[in-house]
């Protein structure tokens, strides 16, 4: 529900930290008291733990739950600015986050701000945590890849592959992922052929709107490479319909112009 989105929203981005210490206080109050009606520390003190790990793992639930409410909401409207500032209000309660410094970057880069984008995907390089998320993965090798120069952007989706082998958690999604993203860098490697069927299939199974602009504007790239403008021009004009704030509609826009 819409009320109830904003509710935890609100609460996670200007109450968690001061909520953690409150509920921390009310921890130890009960800690004290309930070392006076118990004979011994042990179990006064494990029930303290259960009550501020209860605390952090509800706050991770709704920051996770909250973080699907607008990974949807940016696949529908083709607006990364929602997610953004959500990502970014996360991050000043928890900078360490790497999940959200991902999305961070992911953001940045649909919004054509590659320069930021990088810097921020830097930041978690390296991090075992990132190996450790299927989702926040995907996006970094994906992103590193789109970031990098046709020669050299292979090598993330290698080590995308060779980690998608040792994981058995969303190992389908993680290779089905890599080998749609492998046909966009085989087109910015100079390379058409067998593209045309392969990228048509991914826009008639694409989930979403934005991956629907997506796909149309990898065939639209892809077309003008095959010297077909008019069907080139048919994609771009979807892209630059339906981008709304995304960086390619920007760019398709520009294709679209005369004598480009």
């Amino acid at each position: 529900m819409e009320w109830e989105a904003a509710f935890i929203r609100r609460w996670i981005l200007e109450r968690a930290r001061v909520g953690a210490w409150i509920w921390m206080g009310l921890g130890l109050l009960g800690l004290a008291a309930a070392e006076m009606l118990y004979d011994g520390w042990q179990l006064p003190l494990l029930l303290f733990w259960v009550w501020v790990i209860g605390y952090m793992d509800v706050i991770s639930i709704l920051t996770i739950k909250e973080l699907r409410h607008q990974m949807a909401r940016l696949d529908q409207t083709c607006d990364p600015a929602p997610l953004l500032a959500w990502c970014r209000s996360v991050l000043r309660q928890n900078p360490g986050s790497t999940r959200y410094r991902v999305y961070e970057g992911f953001c940045l880069l649909l919004l054509g701000r590659e320069v930021e984008a990088l810097s921020t995907l830097e930041q978690v390089e390296g991090r075992r945590k990132l190996w450790r998320q299927p989702d926040s993965f995907l996006l970094y090798v994906a992103c590193r890849s789109d970031l990098s120069d046709p020669g050299t952007a292979g090598q993330w989706l290698e080590q995308g592959r060779r980690a998608a082998r040792r994981k058995w958690l969303g190992r389908k999604t993680l290779e089905k992922a890599l080998k749609e993203q492998e046909l966009c860098l085989a087109l910015r490697q100079g390379q058409t052929e067998g593209l045309e069927g392969a990228m048509k299939a991914c826009l008639e199974k694409a989930s979403s709107l934005r991956l629907r602009v997506a796909w149309h504007y990898e065939l639209g790239q892809l077309f003008r490479a095959l010297g077909r403008p008019e069907e080139a021009a048919e994609h771009l004009r979807f892209v630059a319909q339906y981008g709304n704030r995304l960086a390619i509609r920007s760019r398709a826009e520009e294709l679209l112009e005369p004598g480009r």
